[in-house]
């Protein structure tokens, strides 16, 4: 059942540093006197203020807009990966100062009282007033009857009060290990360590298991094939060409089950391609049969009356690529989007006007036959009888970073058409057309990486090599 509470829609787990890793943090804070202190803490309250996201807009927006890379984060509350880094450092800074500073007996004993007091303090302020503080609803209750959501908050605010108690146990527990190894004066002693090792490892483990356990394990053979075949699917088999296929039985932007047997025309991706989410949502969903025909959906697995699954072949799908006898000038994306709802993308091809310079309109015929020849994820390869130079148009995608179109072995320039697939001016006489991935970032950072894992190999014998040769 869903136990989370609060505005976000959905959400796999929360950040979770650990009660006893928090204890030694603020006895870091309390024992370091070094600049390294504030470092820390800035960093910390840094990830927690752009963590806000949109409920500190200003910040958010600021990053958002100005700062390269940032907005490729799926979610703002990945910059918390700051604060898992520097508490959990600061803990570790501090319990080396702690340990071999020169502090009297007295002043150790009042930080971790301190420190433990603060948390103590904390945690007993939401246990008592925690069904005060938060309503333990979600916005996705909606779905349940009422009844549910009543048992549902229950459940929510009893397992909050029970995170408490386990958290205060593990917090007094730690400090009255950390009390009683300061009153043996056995500081130095390696099992101290050992124990508070131990225990932040029992306080993580128990969390961990709630997201990770035994129940997430499946047998390889399971993992090989997650789906098994079904009618519908080996009847599409029979089509050896390159097409793809519709399911409607599914969510158009989830399915997973189509996409493993077949070329989808859905499909989950953590970083859609922006476009493509525009034209579904747009377009696809709404059954916009030319879109689906320019897309080569040769096939759609519908439900009969009775729930089965059926296939239906969709004979107006127009193929890998195609050339065209007309052309419609758009100024922007948005008219280009929407002229996709009234237009025929056997005939017409919806180009904007930017690169009207580039395009003759004479070239359009559609006279010429164009056949794919050859399919790979990186490289396409298609046959062409061009009577006549014309123009034609690619069931693909249109991404410039990275691919690039050769036309009998030469390097020409391609153009995005219909807001979403690539075209291509095809003069008489070609004879085949290449596009080919070639991405320069993937080349040039894989010798980047090479030559840092070069240098750090080098490095690494190196320091080998005084360590141990070298030592008196």
């Amino acid at each position: 059942v869903p136990l989370y509470f609060g505005p976000q829609s959905f959400t796999s787990g929360p950040v979770y540093v650990g009660a006893i890793v928090w204890l030694l943090f603020l006895m870091g804070i309390f024992t370091i006197k070094k600049p390294i202190r504030w470092v820390i803490l800035s960093l910390i309250l840094f990830s927690f203020l752009l963590a806000w996201g949109k409920y500190l807009p200003f910040l958010t927006n600021l990053f958002l807009d100005y700062f390269p890379l940032y907005n490729k984060f799926r979610t703002v509350s990945m910059i918390l990966v700051i604060a898992q880094f520097a508490i959990p450092l600061l803990a570790v800074l501090g319990l080396h100062y702690f340990i071999y500073s020169e502090s009297s007996y007295e002043l150790k004993k009042q930080i971790i009282i301190r420190s433990s007091l603060i948390l103590i303090g904390l945690s007993i302020f939401f246990l008592l007033f925690g069904n005060l503080l938060f309503n333990f609803k979600s916005i996705t209750d909606s779905r349940f009857p009422v009844w549910f959501v009543d048992a549902l908050i229950e459940d929510r605010l009893g397992l909050f009060k029970l995170d408490i108690v386990r958290s205060l146990f593990l917090i007094c527990l730690t400090s009255l290990l950390c009390l009683y190894v300061l009153a043996q004066n056995k500081l130095n002693k390696t099992q101290w360590i050992y124990g508070l090792i131990l225990l932040v490892i029992i306080d993580m483990w128990f969390v961990n298991k709630r997201y990770l356990n035994a129940d997430d394990f499946i047998l390889k053979s399971q993992v090989e094939v997650p789906f098994k075949k079904q009618d519908v699917d080996n009847i599409i088999h029979q089509d050896t060409s390159i097409f793809r296929v519709y399911n409607l039985n599914e969510r158009l932007d989830q399915g997973a089950r189509t996409s493993y047997f077949h070329h989808s025309l859905g499909g989950y991706h953590g970083a859609k391609l922006g476009k493509y989410q525009d034209i579904i949502d747009r377009h696809i969903s709404v059954g916009n049969m030319n879109v689906i025909n320019m897309l080569n959906t040769k096939y759609l697995i519908v439900p009969d009356p009775n729930g089965q699954l059926v296939v239906q072949q969709n004979i107006e799908a127009l193929g890998n690529a195609w050339f065209v006898d007309s052309i419609h000038w758009v100024k922007d994306s948005n008219q280009s989007i929407e002229s996709l709802s009234q237009f025929s993308p056997t005939t017409t091809a919806i180009i904007d006007e930017k690169y009207k310079k580039h395009i003759d309109a004479s070239v359009f015929n559609g006279e010429n036959s164009i056949q794919l020849k050859s399919y790979l994820p990186n490289k396409l390869t298609y046959h062409v009888n061009s009577k006549r130079s014309g123009f034609a148009v690619f069931s693909e995608i249109f991404y410039p970073k990275g691919w690039t179109a050769y036309i009998d072995g030469l390097s020409v320039s391609h153009f995005p058409v219909n807001y979403l697939l690539r075209g291509l001016v095809v003069p008489d006489g070609t004879q085949e057309i290449v596009f080919e991935f070639k991405p320069k970032s993937f080349f040039i950072s894989a010798k980047i990486s090479f030559f840092a894992s070069c240098l750090l190999i080098i490095t690494g014998l190196i320091t080998f090599v005084k360590m141990f040769l070298f030592r008196r």
